[in-house]
């Protein structure tokens, strides 16, 4: 039988296991993307190196950030509810969002 935990334990163990599987999405995604890239812009890393450095410096975008209430994500190894909370995304590389972090309530299954 498993213990009981408390509502403050399951919150920061949910928020926990959310900001991780949403990290991993993000880095999955961004190395992908940076493998397909062809064209360099100004603004853009011209090797994997500075475009690693470029994604581990990035911050969030004050302008798109947003207070998100009833939200779903369904992928096929992956569902995220986003049940209360700000989600805010990072700064634009090479014109590509790259990550993003939401607060609040919210359940991932996978």
């Amino acid at each position: 039988m498993k213990p009981k935990l408390s509502t403050f334990s399951r919150t920061i163990l949910l928020r926990t296991v959310l900001l991780r599987k949403i990290a991993l999405i993000c880095l999955v995604a961004a190395t992908s993307w940076s493998l397909a890239a062809a064209v360099a812009t100004p603004d853009c890393p011209a090797t994997l190196g500075d475009l690693y450095a470029r994604i581990r410096s990035v911050g969030l975008d004050p302008k798109r950030v947003y207070h998100v209430r009833g939200a779903s994500i369904d992928r096929p190894n992956l569902h995220i509810d986003l049940d209360d909370g700000t989600l805010a995304f990072t700064e634009d590389i090479c014109g590509q969002t790259t990550g993003a972090v939401f607060e609040g309530e919210g359940d991932t299954w996978g």
